[in-house]
């Protein structure tokens, strides 16, 4: 038989009890918000050091080189740019938040000079830079790809964000190009590029990566914004380069271009297709500075 002391023992505090219960219920809820609540994931890497003064400074070179410019407020545009982001939510930032600044870096490029690319970057600036001193932008290269515009000049490799509240960009950290959808960087380079497809003309090209099997593919920016936007009434035809494609197969003919031919098609501009080789091109370009090259 138990004794009084004993049997006293074993029962257990009313009070402990309650708050083992209230913290079971709080670690509960805390995982159902963890696994539940969509969360703003950032990348280790926060924005550029000295953005603004790198904004300023390229913005000052490419204008300086492009008199056809003529004369352009590099502070204002700097100024503009950055009230587009600072203060506002780092994944809640759409292309509409860059029209200001659109606005005073747009500028007219000739036709017949567009160049389009996509999973080809160093291949299509080869072939734009081919006439460019390393330091010193060439406004008479045979072709221009975004980045070779002012408003793609100013921003190349670089990456910004702020936050709700903040007087300036945020230094620590910034959503990766795939962490949310209406990043600051991504939403800004989808606003430009449909401002460079928006004043195509004439007879444009576009480099795509004949390597893979889907060379136009739905989640790159000429497929899901570029292409879409090329206005019939401006283009002459789109020049669809296939680089380094498989020896044994016409990639012109795949899935991927047949979608591509399709989107042109449906908005009544021509096009042609031919497969490359980069090497070729490369060796083309610098040996005859041709600008038939391909």
């Amino acid at each position: 038989m138990s004794s009084p002391r004993r049997a006293s023992s074993r029962r257990r505090n009313p009070i402990i009890v309650l708050a083992c219960c209230l913290l079971v219920i709080l670690v509960f809820v805390v995982a159902l918000i963890l696994v539940f609540i969509p969360r703003q994931r950032t990348s280790a890497e926060g924005t550029s050091k000295n953005l603004a003064d790198i904004i300023v400074r390229r913005c000052r070179v490419y204008v300086q080189e492009h008199e056809s410019l003529g004369s352009r407020d590099c502070e204002e545009i700097k100024n503009r740019f950055l009230n587009s982001v600072i203060g506002k939510d780092p994944c809640n930032i759409t292309m509409n938040d860059y029209d200001f600044f659109m606005e005073a870096a747009r500028q007219n490029i000739s036709c017949n000079k567009f160049l389009f690319w996509s999973k080809t970057k160093e291949i299509a600036h080869f072939v734009s830079s081919v006439y460019m001193n390393i330091n010193v932008i060439n406004p008479s290269k045979c072709v221009m790809t975004l980045e070779d515009s002012l408003v793609g000049y100013m921003m190349d490799g670089l990456k910004w964000c702020s936050r709700v509240g903040m007087k300036e960009m945020d230094y620590s950290s910034c959503p990766g190009w795939n962490d949310c959808e209406l990043n600051s960087v991504k939403s800004f380079w989808k606003r430009a590029s449909l401002y460079f497809a928006s004043i195509a003309c004439g007879n444009v090209s576009v480099m795509l990566n004949g390597s893979i099997s889907d060379p136009f593919s739905d989640s790159s920016l000429f497929a899901n914004t570029e292409s879409r936007k090329l206005n019939s009434k401006n283009i002459d035809e789109v020049n669809i380069l296939l680089v380094d494609s498989p020896p044994d197969r016409n990639m012109c003919e795949s899935s991927s271009i047949r979608e591509l031919r399709s989107v042109l098609s449906g908005s009544n501009i021509r096009y042609k297709c031919t497969a490359l080789k980069s090497t070729e091109v490369k060796q083309c370009i610098s040996s005859a500075q041709s600008c038939n090259c391909f």
